[in-house]
């Protein structure tokens, strides 16, 4: 297993810090202090599952050294040769980062996976086609007659002959302990079908985990995404190349332990993760990159991202202000619903009631920032429901004001706008392996 945290010391201007509750390390570097007042679908889950992290850098530093030795054998078997050298300043190509790519970006979400790649600084992240010939890979883990792990839309398809065996939507769970109300929660929530046919019960080391069918293992959140990442990596060694590096986006409201266990599951599957990345940070990125946002005397300021899945939805306030001059978007306002249980609903059933909670997080969102709507340059909509007129009309009606009745207003990616994550992610990737 391998897990690089030395990236966030030396990424210098690329990482958003966040302007509303600032966190710095004894390094100097920055994290998110994330929004508490998270507004839960389901009325067991309210208020429980405020969060609010300060960076620990050294903590980071000390655990990269740590599985050193596992990264240079993971470099070894990959062709790379990071070498010495200690990390360049602007986030280049460091000790210990693998020089040659791929640079790899993973959008870890509650119900899909998906996986995009950069083979150079010159080149543009493209999405990888899974082996079925889709652009994403549902989240979903499934044992049958005790044989090895089933993993995308075979394992889904399965759950309805054997969910006790199925996993489904244990991105949540990530580090969690299984007796914190979190874990509790989201168990109240799994009779809607939030977990598939797992059980939630209580796993290795205390963390909530699932029970895989009656009287077998319980696998940890963690142990559970490890497997399914383990999938993700090698379709990446089967569509594009072995080795390179990785990073993983992961929610705004993460704190930094569940970052920490997310990265270890990438670490679990053999990925060498050099960060995670919040997903809307990532979106703005990538729509940056795609020339979506605006440019010229409107170019920087605050953009909204309205970030609606299956089963979550999220608004974030960040800030572009500085990324003319190399910095990367920063954070000043997030707040999101939890999921709604209805995985494999259809989306004319599934957005009404998304829409309809999704509402007060908008609201939140633009309070934290202490910004009206009309302050916002643009507003991307973004996710695996963001093609829908009823999202772009609820999008247009919350946040009609963005661009001040001249600028972007509210805007889509268009056929992209549920791979903008993805994108994002792997842009970063290729930051911190190729440098620019």
């Amino acid at each position: 297993m391998a897990f690089r945290r030395e990236a966030t010391a030396r990424r210098s201007k690329r990482r958003p810090t966040a302007l509303a509750g600032l966190g710095l390390d004894g390094g100097g570097s920055c994290r998110h202090i994330h929004p508490s007042g998270r507004k839960e679908m389901l009325p067991v889950i309210g208020g429980a599952l405020a969060v609010a992290a300060v960076a620990t850098g050294l903590r980071y530093l000390i655990r990269a050294g740590k599985r050193m030795k596992e990264m240079e054998e993971q470099e070894k078997k990959s062709g790379g040769g990071g070498g010495g050298g200690g990390g360049g300043g602007g986030g280049g190509p460091g000790d210990g980062v693998p020089s040659d790519g791929p640079a790899f970006g993973l959008d870890v979400g509650v119900t899909n996976l998906r996986l995009a790649f950069a083979s150079s600084i010159e080149t543009r992240p493209e999405v990888v086609e899974n082996r079925e010939g889709s652009r994403w890979t549902p989240a979903c883990v499934a044992f049958k007659g005790g044989g090895d792990p089933i993993v995308g839309s075979i394992a889904r398809a399965q759950r309805f002959e054997s969910a006790s065996t199925t996993m489904l939507g244990v991105q949540p769970l990530l580090g969690l302990p299984f007796l914190g109300p979190e874990s509790q929660a989201i168990a109240a929530s799994a009779s809607a079908g939030a977990l598939g046919g797992g059980v939630l019960e209580e796993g290795e080391g205390g963390m909530a985990g699932l029970r895989v069918g009656e009287g077998g293992k319980v696998l940890t959140a963690q142990e559970s995404m490890g497997l399914m990442l383990t999938n993700i990596k090698a379709l990446g060694e089967h569509k594009v190349k072995a080795g390179g590096a990785a990073v993983l986006s992961c929610p705004a409201y993460f704190s930094d332990d569940q970052r920490d266990v997310m990265a270890a599951a990438g670490g679990d599957a053999g990925l060498v993760v050099l960060d995670t990345i919040d997903e809307p940070v990532a979106a703005v990125m990538a729509a940056e990159d795609m020339s979506l946002l605006p440019k010229g005397d409107d170019a920087g300021g605050l953009v909204g991202v309205l970030d609606v899945g299956g089963r979550s939805a999220q608004c974030s306030i960040i800030d572009t202000a500085g990324t003319a001059e190399g910095d990367r978007p920063k954070m000043v306002g997030s707040d999101w619903t939890a999921e709604t249980g209805a995985d494999s609903a259809r989306v004319d059933r599934i957005i009404e009631p998304l829409l309809r909670k999704a509402e007060g997080p908008c609201e939140s969102a633009l309070k934290l920032a202490q910004v009206d709507a009309s302050a916002l340059k643009a507003v991307l909509v973004i996710g695996g429901c963001s093609r829908t007129p009823a999202l772009q009309d609820f999008a247009s009606k919350i946040f009609g004001k963005a661009g001040g009745g001249g600028g972007a207003g509210v805007i889509s990616s268009a056929e992209q706008s549920d791979e903008m994550v993805v994108l994002g992610a792997a842009l970063e990737a290729r930051h911190l392996i190729y440098g620019e």
